[in-house]
């Protein structure tokens, strides 16, 4: 008799699995694939936390900061430093002052060419605030500094800055940045319009003020400069496709983006830049309260 199947044998891999084995048929080429992909994220896997354990062991390990030893540090070196300047304000003489300050050798004659000038000798009463920073390797110069703000006299902040010498001696002040030294006092600059170079502790902005001399906006650059008392201004140029223009509107650029209260003009929206600058009047430029920048001596108002 001749026999007829009642439907076609499926004979594909995927419904009869694989011949020959004692294992379950596969259900799809779906289940194989999602098998295979498991596996080599298995793979990965494996590799990646490998690679991660090589790594880990290999690195060069960080020292570990006591946080309670570095507080402790900082504290000590707050209550060093007020110690320093409760002895300067307390001397009565200037080389008792000097003992306190930064470079003596350097300092005292100012120190004492400064106070023959303003009567001697101040009697301050100082108040303390909470305002007080350690900055380690100030502006890469490998020096580290305290600052703080003091109250004078219960009138004038003032901002003082402290070296934290590296051999443990007590802190130093720099005595140059409490009272905003220069060469020459900014008041007779301004009023003499002398020729001679002097370095000044100033701030500066960008303005548009091309005049006389100066009037060529392509050739040179103009800046509004005053002193940290604002007792006066004047105007200072310097050649616009040098160096120096270079650095000094990369010194008002670095003010401006700092966020800082006061180094912005709420004006001109231009950074205020407080910088140390070489400055002399030339003859063509008296008429006009135009000076000269002869350099930047450093672009903050403290010297490393």
């Amino acid at each position: 008799p001749n026999f007829s199947p009642k439907h076609e044998a499926d004979l594909s891999a995927e419904g009869a699995g694989q011949w020959g084995t004692a294992g379950p048929v596969d259900n799809s080429a779906t289940f194989r694939r999602t098998l295979t992909l498991a596996v080599i994220v298995l793979l990965l896997g494996a590799i990646g936390v490998t690679a991660f354990m090589l790594r880990a062991y290999f690195a060069p390990h960080e020292p570990k900061v006591d946080r309670d030893a570095a507080t402790e540090s900082q504290v000590q070196s707050m209550e060093a430093a007020k110690a320093v300047l409760g002895r300067f304000f307390a001397a009565r003489s200037i080389e008792d002052m000097a003992k306190e300050v930064r470079h003596p050798d350097v300092t005292i004659p100012r120190m004492k060419a400064w106070y023959a000038r303003i009567g001697g000798l101040p009697k301050r009463t100082v108040e303390f605030t909470t305002d007080w920073v350690e900055k380690d390797n100030f502006e890469n110069k490998g020096v580290n500094f305290i600052f703080t703000t003091l109250r004078l006299d219960a009138l004038k902040d003032y901002f003082v800055a402290l070296e934290v010498p590296k051999d443990g001696s007590s802190p130093k002040i720099d005595w140059e940045y409490y009272v905003s030294w220069s060469e020459s006092p900014w008041s007779d600059f301004l009023k003499t319009t002398s020729e001679r170079p002097a370095s000044f502790r100033v701030s500066i902005t960008p303005i548009d003020y091309y005049n006389g001399y100066y009037n060529d906006r392509s050739r040179y650059l103009c800046f509004r400069v005053s002193d940290p008392d604002n007792f006066g201004s004047c105007y200072a140029y310097c050649e616009i496709n040098t160096p120096l223009a270079k650095l000094l509107l990369k010194a008002v650029r670095e003010a401006r983006q700092s966020g800082l209260p006061g180094l912005t003009d709420p004006v001109t929206d231009e950074g205020i830049a407080r910088v140390i600058l070489r400055l002399r009047y030339l003859p063509e430029g008296q008429k006009f309260n135009q000076a000269s920048i002869d350099a930047l001596v450093w672009n903050s108002w403290l010297e490393p």
